[in-house]
């Protein structure tokens, strides 16, 4: 079941995936952004594999805004991310409980560009639920044409 919640009183995608996250009726959350493209059974392989972590992820694969996205033309996905011992979460490709979402105190407004889903990662690992990875839950991401599309 999906709910639209108005988060236009606060700029910033951190804001509105935490205002998400408090209506939720559910006791799990899964995350992807408005031009991203999931794959045929995204949604099953996140919500099963939060069955043994509290958060997860998955690959990331990328498409040049004005392309139509082809799943053919995956062919190597990414690799885990991760940064020293910490594994790290892609906001695009994301699932957790949400209990633990709010325990962590949700997503940092304060990052308004970026990292904030690094940020997220981190702390989770930090306070005992390290993300889980889901191969096959693939995330196609727009990518802008250009860096000045990027940072408008």
């Amino acid at each position: 079941r999906f709910r639209l919640i108005d988060a236009s009183a606060v700029r910033g995608q951190s804001h509105a995936r935490n205002q998400g996250a408090r209506a939720a009726a559910g006791t799990s959350l899964l995350f992807t952004d408005q031009d991203d493209v999931v794959s045929p059974d995204w949604i099953a392989r996140l919500a099963h594999a939060l069955c043994t972590s509290r958060i997860v992820t998955g690959p990331v694969a990328h498409f040049v805004d004005g392309r139509v996205p082809s799943w053919s033309a995956v062919d190597a996905l990414p690799v885990r991310p991760s940064i020293g011992p910490f594994r790290l979460v892609t906001g695009c490709n994301l699932g957790d409980v949400r209990q633990l979402l709010l325990d962590l105190g949700g997503f940092d407004e304060t990052m308004t560009r970026s990292w904030e889903d690094v940020d997220l990662g981190i702390r989770a690992s930090l306070g005992g639920s390290p993300p889980g990875w889901v191969e096959q839950a693939v995330v196609l991401h727009r990518r802008p044409n250009s860096a000045r599309t990027m940072w408008r």
